[in-house]
Parts: structure tokens; sequence; C-alpha cells
């Protein structure tokens, strides 16, 4: 049974309610696969803090802090001579509050986005799979 959430830069991904755990077990519906392909990594906020700063001071990259926490697992497993890649999952401005706060410098919201973030929420059920997913897309991409 998941604890209450506690506040933290990277909600989304806490452990205590892992709000994506749901998705992962559609791609893993066997433990010992998801084991295998998975590895676990854990931070808190001063980790999550000082990884969003050492991105900002040596790679000029502004990470929002669920990227900043992808960003540490990347450089804590990589070993001498590895490159690596993290994919951001968010633009920073989305969380403007901590990334103003820990790197020293203010994000300006796009105005697309600011936007969206505004918007209604719009959204359409249909059945899971690649299928129904194909089905869906394909027509609405002209």
């Amino acid at each position: 049974e998941p604890h209450q959430q506690k506040d933290s830069f990277a909600r989304a991904i806490n452990i205590t309610h892992p709000a994506n755990f749901s998705r992962i077990r559609q791609l893993y519906p066997q433990h010992f696969e998801l084991c295998h392909d998975v590895e676990p990594f854990v931070a808190n906020d001063e980790e999550i803090a000082q990884w969003m700063q050492k991105a900002w001071t040596t790679d000029h990259a502004i990470l929002d802090p669920h990227s900043s926490l992808a960003y540490g697992a990347l450089c804590s497993s990589l070993h001498q001579g590895e490159n690596g890649v993290v994919l951001a999952t968010a633009h920073p401005a989305k969380y403007s509050h901590a990334v103003n706060h820990i790197i020293g410098n203010r994000i300006i919201m796009p105005e697309r986005l600011a936007a969206a973030l505004n918007a209604p929420l719009r959204f359409e059920s249909i059945k899971s799979g690649y299928t129904s997913f194909r089905n869906y897309l394909l027509p609405r991409l002209h």
C-alpha cells in the first residue's frame, strides 16, 4: 500500500506512489524481466538539485527535476571512457519554481507551454494495444 506522497522536486517519480509503475507493468508483466532490464536508482531532493546544478555548470543544460534524476543515474553508472544519453522528460519551465531556485537563473515560460498548461484537459479513451493506438492515430496525422 503506498504511503502518503511527500513534497518533492520530482513528485511524479516518488517511490511512495510511483505514478507510472502500472505502465511499466504493462511492458514487463513478469517481474524477472523487469529486474533483468531495469536498474533502480534512488535520490533525494538534495541530490536531484546537485545534478541539476552540475548539468547547468558543466554542460550548460537546464534540466527539469525528473531529467536531473536521470542525469544523476547516468553519471553514477558510467564507467571510465563511457558516454551516455539522457532524454529530458519535460521543459524546465514547467518546474520553474525549483529550477530557478537551484540554478539561480530565471527560466522564462514559453508561450506555447503556458497555453498548454492552462488549456482545459482533453482526452479520448481507446482500447489498449498497438493496433488500437495505430488505428486511432493514423487518421489524425493528415
